[in-house]
């Protein structure tokens, strides 16, 4: 059966009426209209540092998202090489908890070149960067003790 996704970017076109502060308004109002009225899953895109505002924290918008809806499937896009794992970690644990579980993150490695000159990483690790953060995602979301960059974690 064919599901109902949104989309948003927030890039705001110049000719805008509408400032930054009233399209997350405006994001959070129909989201709530959307999970009313049955559509599945908001898909927030993320990329930093450019000049039309496109959205730059997807997981901390699936939060306030989830406080608005009961049942809108989050799934943000989060790029890898430009967070600490252990940190992406729990702030994604937290989204996920205070969501009742709607959260499904995606994780990516990025490609924009002046996002990772703004971040101060190679691009050229951004595979090994990539691998490293699902495979502590997935090992801080057992619950158990784990080594990362042989320090314990939990």
């Amino acid at each position: 059966m064919p599901r109902l996704e949104l989309l948003y970017d927030l890039r705001r076109a110049p000719f805008s009426p509408i400032d930054h502060r009233g399209m997350y308004r405006e994001i959070l109002d129909q989201c709530a209209w959307a999970d009313r009225m049955g559509f599945d899953t908001v898909v927030l895109g993320e990329h930093h540092g450019t000049d039309d505002g496109y959205l730059p924290a997807a997981a901390t918008l699936a939060a306030a998202i989830a406080g608005r809806t009961s049942r809108l499937e989050l799934r943000p896009m989060v790029m890898a090489p430009f967070y600490d794992p252990l940190h992406l970690a729990e702030e994604l644990a937290v989204v996920d908890l205070a969501s009742g579980g709607r959260l499904t993150p995606v994780i990516l490695a990025g490609y924009v070149r002046s996002e990772f000159a703004m971040f101060g990483v190679a691009r050229k690790d951004r595979a090994d960067a990539l691998v490293e953060c699902v495979e502590t995602l997935k090992q801080a979301w057992t619950g158990e003790p784990f080594q990362f960059r042989a320090r314990p974690c939990r």
